[in-house]
């Protein structure tokens, strides 16, 4: 057993499977992969292997199911079919592959499942697990490549990032297609902004939606978004959208904020005005007051001892 690793999340349950994904070109008629299991929470684990046929939704969602008569998953061989596994413990499990002699063109989907038996959640609850690894199996004959891509889809008007983005990818073909890196589906706005979409795997006969994020587009812009892609033959793809960049709430922001300012101006301009009106008003009312109350002047008192003018010829 080995040692818990420093630095490792500790969860009750973690079940650990590498690789991910096998793919077997066409070609090969007997290959031999090992997939390393481990237990790497901190339950013990009881591990059933089986073998599955599966499917892919549009949102990327893997479903598997039980193999049909037909499947694939009878040139499959898993040993072993069961182990126990304690926590850190590893598990090597060997996937053998026979393809049967001309089989009909096209690349077969066979899953592999590793499932831990349900555990007791509760009352008249059991949660079971289980993690399912795709094998891609290519057989000889006539490969068909045809994807198209589109439509791409954005909001017809944004007031600011991110712009959420849509591009609907449809594999016609009879293998699976890759976008991953450096492959991957790019939009391009403005011509020369880069949006990246995620790395997408598309089986055949499958479509997928995948998701991009515009982050930091312009605050004005009647923007147009491209994705560049190619069928499979050669010929080149492209789906496109519009969108109207506006930012309507800034905009409203900074028109309330002049008219507050305008109306606070007024008021301001009208309570002055109204002050200077109260300041003429009191003036006049003291000057009128004071004149008011200011006495009338009065004539010169004659002296007492009666004197009158003399006549200067008398």
């Amino acid at each position: 057993m080995a040692s818990p690793v420093e630095g490792q999340p500790q969860v009750p349950f973690s079940l650990t499977i590498s690789p991910a994904r096998f793919v077997l070109e066409a070609g090969a008629t007997h290959t031999v992969q090992d997939f390393d299991v481990s237990d790497s929470g901190l339950q013990s684990l009881h591990v059933n292997v089986s073998l599955t046929e599966f499917s892919q939704a549009p949102n990327g969602e893997t479903t598997f199911a039980p193999p049909g008569p037909l499947s694939a998953a009878s040139w499959v061989q898993v040993e072993p079919k069961s182990f126990d596994l304690d926590p850190r413990e590893h598990q090597a499990v060997r996937v053998t592959i026979d393809v049967p002699p001309s089989p009909e063109p096209g690349e077969r989907q066979v899953g592999v499942l590793f499932s831990v038996p349900p555990q007791a959640a509760g009352e008249n609850v059991a949660i079971g697990r289980a993690i399912g690894i795709p094998l891609l199996i290519g057989v000889p004959g006539v490969i068909i490549h045809e994807d198209t891509i589109g439509p791409l889809k954005a909001p017809r008007w944004s007031d600011g990032g991110p712009i959420h983005l849509e591009l609907t990818v449809r594999n016609l073909g009879n293998v699976h297609r890759d976008y991953i890196l450096p492959d991957n589906l790019v939009g391009v706005a403005r011509d020369s902004e880069q949006i990246a979409f995620p790395d997408v795997t598309v089986l055949r006969s499958s479509t997928r939606v995948i998701e991009a994020q515009w982050i930091d587009p312009p605050l004005f812009c009647i923007c147009k978004i491209r994705v560049t892609s190619d069928d499979g033959k050669g010929h080149v793809l492209t789906a496109e959208a519009r969108v109207v960049l506006f930012p309507l709430r800034l905009v409203l922001g900074i028109v309330l904020m002049l008219l507050g300012l305008v109306l606070l101006t007024r008021r301001w301009r009208r309570r002055r005005r109204r002050r200077e009106a109260e300041l003429v008003e009191l003036g006049r009312r003291e000057g009128y007051a004071e004149a008011t109350s200011q006495p009338s002047p009065q004539p010169p008192a004659l002296g007492s001892s009666g004197a009158q003018l003399a006549d200067p010829d008398g």
